[in-house]
């Protein structure tokens, strides 16, 4: 069993909380956000802790890795910190901002002996994979130019706090 701190409560964190809770491998044993009222509520909802500070999340001994859905601009401090304490990295994408900041993450991983993921969900969606059957069995042609667009509910959510909004 893995044992897993979620930090960073937006709402991809709770796509990924309702996987972690489904997986027979993975258990969600803490969570962090800024925010006390969000922290407060998403412990009750996963059943999990809640820690007041990210330094607190990495002096847990029962914490084995951290799920990091923070802003990019901090994923390149959070992994340092993170590998520092020696806790395995699932990160959401991009990995960082910059290729410098990405590769001083990479190597402060393999420094530390930690895991460092990246998600790439997407990629597994039953439309992209029957998309790519498509072109590979010959059915369309060659492709040369390609034009989709690939949508979500999660900015819908009233408690989301997010506002989804398209322009033409």
């Amino acid at each position: 069993m893995v044992r897993l701190a979620l930090v960073g409560i937006g709402s991809w964190s709770t796509v990924i909380a309702d996987g972690v809770h489904r997986s027979k491998k993975a258990k969600l044993v803490t969570c962090f956000t800024r925010t006390p009222e969000k922290r407060m509520a998403y412990s009750k909802k996963y059943g999990c802790d809640q820690e007041e500070s990210y330094e607190a999340v990495l002096k847990r001994s029962d914490v084995d890795g951290v799920i990091l859905t923070t802003p990019n601009l901090v994923h390149p401090e959070q992994a340092f910190l993170a590998a520092a304490h020696g806790k395995h990295i699932f990160v959401e994408k991009p990995l960082a901002n910059t290729m410098a900041d990405g590769r001083k993450m990479i190597d402060a991983c393999k420094k530390a002996g930690v895991v460092l993921m990246v998600g790439h969900d997407i990629r597994r969606l039953k439309g992209f994979r029957k998309a790519k059957e498509i072109i590979d069995q010959g059915i369309i042609g060659k492709p040369t130019m390609v034009e989709a667009n690939f949508s979500n509910n999660l900015g819908f959510r009233a408690d989301s706090g997010q506002m989804a909004v398209v322009w033409r």
